[in-house]
């Protein structure tokens, strides 16, 4: 349950702004899941691709709250 702890308190910290990136997000986890403890539930290409583009999305946004707190933050590849 860790990965659903990780997405209701980043809903929570983050509100209203991140909640379409974290419902996106928090669905392709439950398929994920399903997927590889039931093998069930497969996910097309096209929902891979919405899950990385909102994972990148939400990473963005998470920057974004930690630049306010500290201005010298920086993420480097």
């Amino acid at each position: 349950n860790q990965h659903k702890t990780i997405v209701e308190v980043t809903s929570l910290l983050m509100g209203d702004k991140a909640s379409t990136i974290v419902v996106h997000f928090e669905e392709v986890r439950q398929k994920q899941h399903a997927l590889v403890h039931n093998h069930s539930n497969l996910i097309s290409e096209l929902e891979a691709h919405d899950a990385f583009h909102y994972a990148l999305l939400l990473v963005r946004e998470i920057t974004k709250l930690i630049k306010k707190k500290d201005p010298d933050f920086h993420v480097s590849a």
